[in-house]
């Protein structure tokens, strides 16, 4: 394959990239808003946002820090993992009560579809679009959004703290060098805030 041939299909990559963060973000945007918030519908939500996050296409080009660093190893995964659900645990016991779930039919599974479809769509599909430009700068976009996104459903004031849930939820998925670990974590907080 010739570098154009290679240059234009990163540019298509990347144009379809930006199109499945947009329309994720705009699907979750509607879960939030959804007026009478039912189980089916937060489902079938969170199911779309996963489906257009895993699409096949994106995943040669945005996937391809673990072989350019060497596959993860399963004690890194691990660690990274601990370290995420320890932070948790400290945020939960500092912070006091996590929001208020805005619908009363709120699931376990439901709720656990949601994280892994943001986790998807932002750890995956967004940090991935934007690791070539930095480490950095794909941790720190991708929790702003993340942050940004969840302000209709909780606040403002819950911001900060959702802010720094996808720094946590960024740096996971630069340790372990998968979208995984980061979806495991968010799992558990969907879960704790769903139980509380």
């Amino acid at each position: 394959m010739n570098a154009t041939a290679t240059s234009s299909d990163r540019a298509a990559t990347v144009a379809f990239s930006i199109a499945v963060v947009t329309g994720g973000v705009a699907i979750s945007l509607l879960r939030h808003a959804g007026a009478d918030r039912d189980a089916v519908w937060l489902g079938a939500a969170a199911s779309a946002v996963l489906l257009l996050s895993l699409t096949p296409s994106l995943t040669p080009s945005l996937t391809p820090s673990l072989s350019r660093r060497g596959a993860t190893s399963p004690r890194t995964y691990v660690l990274t993992s601990a370290v995420g659900l320890a932070a948790l645990i400290g945020v939960a016991l500092v912070s006091g009560p996590a929001p208020a779930v805005p619908y009363a039919a709120a699931a376990v599974p439901v709720s656990v579809l949601a994280a892994v479809g943001e986790e998807a769509l932002f750890r995956r599909v967004l940090y991935g679009l934007l690791e070539p430009r930095g480490a950095a700068r794909a941790i720190v976009v991708s929790a702003a959004v993340f942050g940004l996104l969840h302000v209709p459903a909780y606040g403002w004031e819950a911001l900060p703290l959702d802010a720094a849930m996808g720094v946590l939820f960024g740096w996971q998925r630069w340790s372990s060098g998968t979208w995984l670990a980061p979806a495991g974590t968010h799992s558990v907080a969907n879960v704790f805030a769903v139980m509380a």
